[in-house]
């Protein structure tokens, strides 16, 4: 049976936001994220997408699929950088 798991961290981004990320974990696998926070996305429905691309690629790949996916949809992050997610979802992890 699987069970499933649900994480939570606050990260600080220094000098910006709040991420606020809530994880749900099956068989020790990222299966959902919602990211929330005192930072803004523009777009705002890109926020979606972000975390659709969290749960889909390893760890390892992430960094390059977001930045493509910010670039070539023209979307700006306010208050963290994607570093910042990255280091934030790396957390909840450990």
């Amino acid at each position: 049976m699987d069970r499933t798991k649900i994480k939570q961290i606050d990260y600080k981004v220094p000098g910006g936001k709040l991420l606020r990320i809530k994880a749900e974990f099956k068989a020790n696998k990222l299966t959902k994220l919602d990211i929330t926070g005192d930072f803004f996305v523009y777009p705002e429905e890109a926020l979606f997408e972000i975390e659709k691309i969290l749960t889909s690629y390893h760890i390892s790949e992430l960094s390059a699929k977001l930045n493509s996916y910010l670039l070539e949809h023209e979307v700006k992050l306010i208050g963290f950088s994607v570093d910042d997610l990255l280091k934030a979802l790396k957390k909840l992890y450990h």
